[in-house]
């Protein structure tokens, strides 16, 4: 089965440039993948991987659509500017640029955002349009026969760099857990402190 053109969106890209595999783990996944236009205008950061360093460094894309990681995708014709206003009434600019991109050219959207996975998958009808970081990892792991202290050290890297784990709705939150083993995960959301309570095996 062909793999899929995969349009990623800024969430996702930031979780998976933290993974440090994000090469590898795209690979095993999509036969292209898109970045749209306006994340090159955004300051991306990623956190330091060291726990104590609260430092934070910028992502250069430069040389990653330099050697086509990426291709760059910005909104073309009518049919997409409609699909980007109608969308923009309900997310940000940003996103909203993401759903009406991969929506008209039939791509697969990787996006993490709750609101955004909703809004697209009633807009196309099909969940095999839509992927998230967790789902990119896994089969990543999965394809790869990638050793489980390389897997945890991918996971645990996303979650300090990138600030990310899966809410427990993800349909791959067990597996995340369980593959990081980390006990105790802060993360900052929105302001708000949560606290998971990661339960080690053995």
């Amino acid at each position: 089965m062909p793999r899929p053109t995969i349009l990623l969106n800024t969430c996702a890209l930031i979780n998976l440039l933290a993974s440090g595999e994000i090469e590898s783990i795209l690979g095993a996944s999509a036969s292209e993948i898109m970045i749209y236009a306006a994340v090159e205008k955004e300051s991306l950061y990623l956190r330091s991987n060291d726990p104590n360093d609260t430092s934070l460094a910028p992502i250069q894309l430069d040389a990653f659509i330099r050697a086509g990681v990426f291709n760059v995708c910005d909104i073309d014709g009518e049919a997409e500017e409609i699909l980007y206003v109608d969308y923009a009434s309900q997310l940000d600019d940003s996103e909203a640029m993401s759903l009406a991109i991969a929506n008209a050219r039939g791509y697969v959207l990787a996006t993490d955002d709750r609101k955004a996975r909703r809004i697209f998958l009633e807009s196309v009808g099909a969940k095999n349009r839509l992927i998230s970081t967790s789902d990119l990892i896994r089969r990543w792991a999965g394809r790869k026969a990638v050793s489980t202290a390389r897997l945890k050290s991918v996971l645990l890297s996303v979650q300090r760099q990138a600030n990310f784990i899966p809410t427990r709705s993800d349909a791959n939150f067990a597996w995340w857990r369980d593959a990081s083993r980390w006990q105790s995960v802060l993360v900052r959301r929105a302001g708000f402190s949560r606290k998971f309570s990661l339960k080690t095996s053995g």
